[in-house]
C-alpha cells in the first residue's frame, strides 16, 4: 500500500521508452485503487541483442528477418549453409540501436536449412531458416 507503481510497456520486440501524463489517480500502489494514463509518445528501445524472427519460416524466395540491436554500431548478418559455409551477406553497415528490418533474398541459394548469424562487436546471434523451393 502507497508503493510506487512501475510502469513499463514490453512486448515480443523488447522494452519501449515512453512518457506519459496521469489522467486520474496518482502513481502510488492502493487496494482497489485506479491510475488512469495516456501515453505522449513511444520510442522502440530494445533491451535485449537478436534475432527475433524471420517470417515466414520456411520461406521460398524472400524472408522477412527482424533483429534487435541493443546498441549502435557495426553489424554483419550473414547466412551460412548446414556446413558452416558463407552463402550470404545480408548486411554489413554501420546502424543505430532499435528494432531493424532486412529482406533475406534466397533466389540464388537451393533448398536447403540455412543459418542466419547476426553480430555486433562482441555479441552473436543465430538462427535457423530453411528454404524450400
Amino acid at each position: 500500500e502507497g508503493e510506487a507503481l512501475e510502469i513499463r510497456l514490453v512486448d515480443e520486440n523488447g522494452e519501449y521508452d515512453f512518457q506519459f501524463e496521469v489522467l486520474e489517480g496518482n502513481l502510488g500502489y492502493e487496494t482497489d485503487g485506479l491510475t488512469v494514463i495516456r501515453l505522449k509518445s513511444i520510442e522502440a528501445m530494445p533491451i535485449e541483442f537478436g534475432i527475433v524472427a524471420a517470417y515466414p519460416n520456411p520461406f521460398n524466395a524472400n524472408a522477412v528477418i527482424r533483429y534487435n540491436l541493443s546498441k549502435a554500431g557495426r553489424i554483419t548478418m550473414n547466412v551460412y549453409d548446414i556446413n558452416g559455409r558463407l552463402a550470404l551477406n545480408i548486411v554489413d553497415n554501420s546502424l543505430n540501436m532499435g528494432i531493424h528490418t532486412t529482406i533475406l533474398n534466397g533466389s540464388t541459394l537451393v533448398s536447403g536449412i540455412y543459418f542466419l548469424r547476426l553480430q555486433n562487436c562482441n555479441k552473436t546471434a543465430t538462427m535457423k531458416v530453411a528454404l524450400v523451393k
